[in-house]
């Protein structure tokens, strides 16, 4: 099965009727047309507990590790004005819009990273740094 990254997988956040939810079964996934996308914003990485790597006073980053030292970034410079890039090579994903789409780009990349080594999908904890 070919999953897009804008599609909502178990353990993504959205939003039912304005409050955060985290999508916890399969039958989660059946019911997603109940639920809404959560956009990218400082205030909701707030919410679920995200925290800021660097800091200034232009900008905010937030580090998601798929390897040490390494990963996807998010550097805003606002509330919600924001970019999603690889952290080393600093290639933009600006298709990367809401929550569920990074937390995805996140997953997908720790796989691919792990490809050929034992992997477990429903018990990996993505780090936040």
């Amino acid at each position: 099965m070919n999953i897009s990254i804008s599609a909502f997988r178990m353990g993504n956040y959205a939003l039912f009727e304005g409050a955060l939810q985290r999508i916890e079964t399969v039958a989660g996934l059946e019911s997603s047309s109940y639920l809404d996308p959560m956009p990218i914003s400082q205030r909701h990485f707030e919410e679920l507990g995200y925290r800021v790597y660097r800091q200034s006073t232009h900008f905010t980053i937030y580090l998601f590790e798929t390897l040490p030292q390494d990963g996807i970034a998010v550097v805003f410079i606002g509330e919600d004005e924001f970019t999603v890039r690889e952290f080393s090579s600093q290639i933009e994903y600006p298709f990367v819009r809401w929550v569920h789409e990074l937390q995805n780009l996140v997953e997908d990349r720790i796989a691919r990273q792990g490809a050929g080594k034992s992997y477990n999908a429903a018990t990996r904890q993505i780090s936040i740094r």
